[in-house]
């Protein structure tokens, strides 16, 4: 019996190894071990992001508020984001008015498995949104348990206050039940 194995970024299935540029993978145990609070700080700092990456906090962005992830410097409408290996929706309010791109923060931390960086371009298998790469974001397929996450912070001067709440529930077990399920949620509020 084979193991079953998805790469991402190509219709032949095949090991990351044989491709010329290998997947990054980080698990959920990577993601916990960086101590960054949402799935878009995790992903602003890897190293195949760069300029034209947009965080939450980011001065002068028309789409404020949302995060962007913008691999190899191509700006975040040329990096495409899948959730399970599918298109996730636009953010409401395009980067300078012009280009679309996904809200990373929008996805709960706690509900990620693990997420998939293919760092080249992939516009021959997913259109011209793949040009700079792909993240495709794994959700876990049931939670045992619960976790409940606070976090408080400002900035040195005594502005920029913050707080970040997250948490997850599970429900069921889905090796002894058949189903499972589990309820992730996150809010953050920050000062200016």
């Amino acid at each position: 019996i084979l193991a079953r194995v998805t790469v991402t970024g190509s219709n032949i299935r095949r090991s990351d190894g044989e491709t010329p540029s290998p997947v990054q993978k980080l698990t959920a145990a990577d993601i916990e071990r960086s101590g960054y609070s949402t799935l878009g700080e995790v992903l602003q700092h890897i190293s195949a992001n760069n300029m034209g990456s947009l965080g939450q906090a980011t001065p002068g962005a028309f789409g404020a508020g949302g995060s962007g992830i913008s691999l190899r410097g191509l700006t975040v409408g040329a990096t495409l984001v899948l959730i399970d290996g599918h298109r996730m929706a636009s953010y409401p309010l395009p980067d300078d008015g012009q280009r679309d791109f996904v809200d990373i923060a929008s996805i709960p931390v706690d509900a990620v498995e693990r997420v998939e960086v293919l760092k080249d371009g992939a516009s021959a298998i997913y259109g011209s949104d793949a040009m700079a790469g792909v993240v495709n974001v794994i959700l876990k397929r049931s939670q045992q348990g619960s976790a409940l996450h606070a976090e408080l912070g400002s900035a040195t001067r005594g502005d920029g206050r913050s707080a970040k709440v997250s948490g997850v529930r599970g429900f069921g077990d889905l090796d002894r039940d058949g189903s499972a399920g589990y309820l992730a949620v996150s809010a953050r509020r920050q000062n200016a």
